[in-house]
Order: structure tokens, then C-alpha cells, then sequence
């Protein structure tokens, strides 16, 4: 039996495509490592790109499309592991400048942890939201079209996931 290869239309020249890498992977990279930990954000950027690479016809707005499908992977990988994101507080950086006073920092140190185990337990719905409106700084459009949900929508779960952030971080301090 013979084995044939499929050929099909490439949507970008290898310049091309190289360039959209070089621009987008990091911010991808941040996104989703956010949202499921370093070394399987890895293995998610490179697969979004390889879905790029495959796709027979260009999108429209790069962008949206890349964060659409890295928000897919990221919640396929969360219903498949159904684990929190690896995010240990030792890869913190240092807050403040290198002359800080030690307590200042020990205790930004803290506030950083608790806020990021807060963060943690949100769903992975929200934390994508969040990553995306407060980090990304996208638009609640660009929000809807990577998630695939409408702009109303967005606002609203938006809104949820920052009230359940706050009231974790409420039961935190209580403590």
C-alpha cells in the first residue's frame, strides 16, 4: 500500500509566517501559561502555530484568531487535567527595586501570593478574561471574538470573574 501525502494551499509564505511568530508567540506564550503553567503553555503555543501553518486559508485578523484558538487548548487541557496552573510562588519575580526595604518586599512578596492563589481558583473562563481585558489590555470585541461569546456576554462574566476574585481575596485577608 502506498502513502500519499495530502498537499494542500498554504496560507503564508515561510516569511511571512515567521514574522507572525516572532510578533505574537510571546504575548501567546504569557497568555497561556497564565491560564494552564510554563511547560504546557509550550506545547499549546506550538500546536496554535501548527494549526496556523495548516490552515488552507489566512484569518482575517491574525490576532484574534491565534488567542481564539490558544483559549480552546488551554480549556480542552484544563477539562482534560481538571488541575490548577502551575504558577509557584519561587518564579515570583522580586517586587520594587534591588535597594527595597526587605520587609517591603517580604510583604509584597505575600499580597503577590495570595492575590495569584486567589487567581488560581477562579475558572478558567474567568482567569482567561481576566488575563485577556487586564493584561492583554484587549477590547471587549477582540474578548468576544477570541472567546467566541458575545460582547454582553463578555461584560458580564467579566464582571462575575472579578467579583469572585475579590471575594477571595476578602476571605484571604480575613484570615
Amino acid at each position: 500500500m502506498r502513502c500519499r501525502q495530502r498537499k494542500h494551499a498554504v496560507a503564508f509564505s515561510e516569511d511571512e509566517f515567521e514574522n507572525i511568530y516572532r510578533t505574537w508567540a510571546p504575548a501567546l506564550f504569557n497568555f497561556t501559561a497564565r491560564l494552564v503553567g510554563r511547560q504546557e503553555a509550550r506545547d499549546l503555543v506550538q500546536e496554535t502555530f501548527l494549526r496556523l501553518f495548516r490552515t488552507p486559508a489566512p484569518p482575517d485578523r491574525v490576532k484574534p484568531w491565534l488567542y481564539r484558538v490558544a483559549y480552546r487548548l488551554c480549556i480542552d487541557h484544563h477539562r482534560r487535567k481538571k488541575a490548577a496552573p502551575a504558577h509557584p510562588v519561587s518564579e515570583l519575580p522580586e517586587p520594587g527595586d534591588p535597594g527595597a526595604n526587605p520587609e517591603t518586599v517580604y510583604l509584597a512578596r505575600e499580597a503577590m501570593a495570595r492575590f495569584l492563589a486567589a487567581f488560581r481558583n477562579l475558572p478558567p473562563e474567568g482567569r482567561a478574561l481576566l488575563l485577556l481585558r487586564e493584561k492583554d489590555n484587549a477590547s471587549y470585541r477582540e474578548i468576544a471574538a477570541i472567546t467566541g461569546i458575545t460582547v454582553e456576554a463578555v461584560r458580564s462574566r467579566l464582571y462575575r470573574a472579578r467579583a469572585a476574585l475579590h471575594r477571595a481575596l476578602a476571605i484571604e485577608e480575613a484570615k
